[in-house]
């Protein structure tokens, strides 16, 4: 069952035609058989989707255009395919019907999904948030920034030109962004991934066996945990990196930069050649836990916090 809703108002009055035109559309999409997947591409605005119980899929769309005539050309179209659902937004007579790099035209969406349902999203001049989905996520975003938070699963973002920010996440990470900042926050995962080109990756409570945080120019700041056998490495071409190191396990530390830092509190270990190989503390297999900065400072320090017993979820 689809049952659609359309609001049009002029956002200063009729009598002003030559100011922009607003359309907001609900369309409530029930479901008999579970979806296992919901894609959306919207190039033209911002996404939010919102896991919740209920069965169906809400779309609610916001349309911003010049002029009345020009609203008229622009379509959100949601096709059931297999077991999943595609949600996309056009341009009637194809993009070069109109012209909306002046941000005088634009789309934005806010969906909500049954929790279980995996979401994957493209935007390419807008921002995308997806909270409380069990099945994870995918997000690739051309201008804007990313917002994941609460989410269960794998979780993969890409963003070209904007912040992004991963929070309260329970499953392996992988977030790239070109300009812009990284932030991780209260992240349990086997592999934890993030790449910065310029800007700084943050990361507050996360907890992996692999980890690996890497800016081309910018810093790292990390407070992580890693598990008995497993790695974390922090690296920076061009600024500081500093670890703060959650312990669960063993742990061998190494850093290396222009200035180096060790917790003290930790055993010299050297190589057979009588270098210098790092400091280790506790008994057992080793988590590896490495700070590399050749232009900046890099350091690794010991934090109070304490790695939470039961896993992060929605």
């Amino acid at each position: 069952m689809v049952i659609r809703i359309a609001l049009v108002l002029a956002l200063t009055g009729a009598a002003a035609s030559s100011e922009p035109v607003f359309q907001r559309d609900q369309v409530d999409i029930g479901q008999d058989k579970k979806l296992s997947h919901v894609t959306i591409n919207n190039p033209y605005g911002s996404v939010t989707i919102q896991g919740t119980k209920n069965k169906q899929v809400s779309i609610q769309s916001d349309k911003i255009a010049p002029t009345s005539g020009v609203l008229g050309k622009l379509r959100v179209a949601a096709n059931l395919v297999g077991k999943g659902l595609e949600i996309h937004s056009v341009i009637k007579g194809g993009p070069e019907a109109i012209s909306a790099a002046d941000g005088s035209t634009s789309v934005n969406l806010r969906i909500s999904v049954p929790v279980d349902t995996k979401v994957s999203v493209t935007t390419w001049n807008g921002s995308v948030t997806v909270r409380d989905v069990e099945a994870g996520a995918s997000v690739v975003v051309n201008r804007g920034n990313v917002h994941l938070e609460r989410v269960l699963g794998e979780v993969r973002s890409r963003a070209n030109n904007g912040n992004s920010t991963i929070k309260d996440v329970f499953g392996n990470v992988s977030s790239k962004t070109l300009i812009g900042d990284l932030e991780l926050e209260r992240i349990s995962g086997n592999q934890v991934d993030g790449f910065v080109h310029r800007g700084d990756i943050v990361g507050h409570r996360v907890v992996t066996t692999r980890g690996s945080f890497v800016v081309h120019t910018g810093n790292v700041r990390i407070e992580a945990s890693a598990a008995a056998g497993g790695d974390i490495v922090a690296r920076s071409q061009s600024g500081n990196v500093t670890v703060k190191v959650i312990k669960r396990s063993a742990i061998h530390a190494l850093a290396k930069g222009k200035t180096s830092l060790l917790p003290q509190t930790m055993e010299t270990k050297t190589r057979k050649d009588g270098s210098r190989l790092g400091r280790s503390i506790g008994e057992g297999k080793p988590a590896t836990i490495a700070a590399y900065a050749p232009k900046g400072s890099a350091s690794i320090v010991m934090s109070l916090a304490v790695v939470p017993l039961t896993p992060l979820s929605p």
